[in-house]
């Protein structure tokens, strides 16, 4: 299920032929999606697929620990573990039994791999690093290879040393930089065959491109475009005045590239305003839309540069033939509450933006006209919410979103999806993402020199919900993109 199926007969053909076997010193056998693993042999897994990991011989009631152990680019440690009781079989199975001890609870399959933390102290403190996957892959939205080490020790034996090596860019997939007139960002396609759909990925307020998902994506079957509308190469680094007609030139580059494909458009965050916005605005262009995290407004725009607190920002973030489109301001901030953010600022889990977007919304009510014209969308739609969101009540946003459909009686397929107890910042799945209810923004951005700002959730209920997400979201994409799924 999880294995790239000819790299593992090749390997283990190459190690029967070049290598002996050496004895094994433990009764213990580990099995990986029924295939049983000799110590010291190398597993290539996909980042956001899961793997079953299977323990056979531990002896009756016997405690399992297992540890494991992430390297980054730095040569930095990350370490996490988890104690197993076998059963009276004396088997461990990470589908169905839940650890004992260690650094996550539950049954949990991916739990030896986003639960790892790094043993350096300037990575505890670098969030802005953390976040952005900086201080573990190189360059370009975090595409490496994450390699990390699994040790399974009982008290009857030696212990068995497995190596894992989670993909995120497949051999399979052909990945090339993006520089079609001013269009920008990263494009994956399948290397053989013809894709099944051909997807666009916006990433919301941070700017820059969303890699690893759209790399994931290329690997399931899809085209995928990372698109980079501001903050990334040489677009504009504030968010004012951007063009929808910029997305409506990806789609159409998509169109023309990949012919007789349908085409998705999945917008994070900000990035789900751009999206639905973009879909109203030119319905011909898609045929299915993911909110993720979405609100149900159009906001103003920011500048990550400029200084100045972006909640009191107001000019337009978007335009639509040269004529700007309103946002809701923020609430205004005076001396008192900017003293409280700042203090809030420095420790975590930080300063929660949730209360201002909330009051904003809430005065704007069902009727305001800066809330998006979903009633004019054509395409399908999945909106996909964060239950303990804490930068902006997601939530909310995507129940006004049905709501308004509701009201209007709009005839499209439509489905929202709230990841309970999740945070904002929800990742891919088995992804080493420690601080997920932390991040770290700096400068103008912050309103503030910066500082921690809470996103919500916790680091266990997002790794679960980033599985789930992405579950959802696949299987919409295959219902209305994928002509073999139809």
């Amino acid at each position: 299920m999880v294995f790239v199926g000819l790299q593992k007969k090749l390997y283990s053909k190459w190690r029967k032929l070049y290598t002996k076997r050496k004895p094994l010193e433990t009764p213990m056998r580990v099995i990986a999606d029924n295939l049983q693993i000799e110590p010291g042999d190398e597993l290539f897994i996909p980042l956001h697929k899961d793997i079953q990991f299977r323990i056979e011989e531990c002896g009756n009631a016997a405690s399992l620990r297992i540890n494991s152990q992430l390297i980054d680019d730095a040569k930095d440690a990350w370490r996490s573990w988890a104690t197993f009781r076998a059963n009276s079989d004396g088997v461990v199975d990470f589908a169905n039994d839940a650890p004992t001890d260690g650094a996550f609870n539950g049954v949990d399959i991916g739990g030896l791999f986003w639960s790892v933390t790094p043993d350096s102290p300037t990575h505890r403190l670098d969030f802005e690093t953390l976040a952005s996957g900086a201080s573990l892959l190189p360059e370009s939205d975090a595409l490496g290879d994450l390699r990390y080490q699994l040790e399974f020790c009982t008290t009857n034996g030696a212990p068995i040393i497995v190596n894992v090596v989670r993909q995120r860019l497949s051999n399979s997939v052909d990945c090339e930089r993006m520089r079609s007139g001013d269009l920008r960002g990263l494009l994956f396609q399948p290397r053989f065959g013809r894709p099944k759909g051909a997807v666009l990925i916006l990433g919301g307020s941070e700017g820059g491109i969303v890699g690893a998902r759209t790399a994931a994506l290329a690997w399931e079957g899809y085209a995928a475009l990372a698109l980079g509308y501001f903050n990334y190469e040489d677009r504009p680094r504030a968010a004012f005045g951007l063009p929808l007609e910029y997305f409506e030139r990806a789609l159409a580059f998509l169109a023309e590239r990949f012919p007789g494909c349908k085409r998705a458009i999945w917008g994070g965050s900000r990035g789900a305003e751009a999206a639905l916005l973009t879909s109203i605005n030119f319905p011909g262009a898609v045929d299915a839309v993911v909110g993720w995290v979405p609100s149900h407004l159009i906001h103003d725009g920011f500048d990550m540069d400029g200084g100045e607190d972006f909640s009191a920002s107001r000019r337009a973030m978007w335009t639509l033939r040269d004529r700007e489109i309103a946002g809701a301001p923020f609430k205004e901030v005076d001396a008192k509450i900017r003293i409280k953010r700042s203090e809030k600022y420095r420790a975590r889990p930080g300063y929660s933006y949730a209360d201002e977007f909330f009051e904003t919304w809430r005065k704007a009510g069902d009727d305001s006209e800066y809330h998006i014209p979903v009633e004019r969308l054509a395409a399908p739609l999945l909106l996909v919410s964060a239950g303990d969101d804490r930068l902006w009540p997601s939530k909310m946003g995507a129940e006004r979103i049905m709501r308004r459909l509701d009201r209007h009686s709009a005839k499209i397929q439509r489905e929202h999806i709230v990841l309970c107890n999740a945070g904002h910042a929800v990742g891919m799945p088995n992804e080493p993402r420690p601080f997920s209810d932390t991040t770290f923004w700096r400068d103008g951005y912050s309103g503030v020199d910066g500082g921690f700002v809470n996103m919500g959730g916790a680091p266990s209920t997002n790794a679960l919900a980033a599985r789930e997400g992405w579950r959802v979201v696949t299987a919409f994409l295959a219902k209305h993109l994928d002509a073999t799924e139809q």
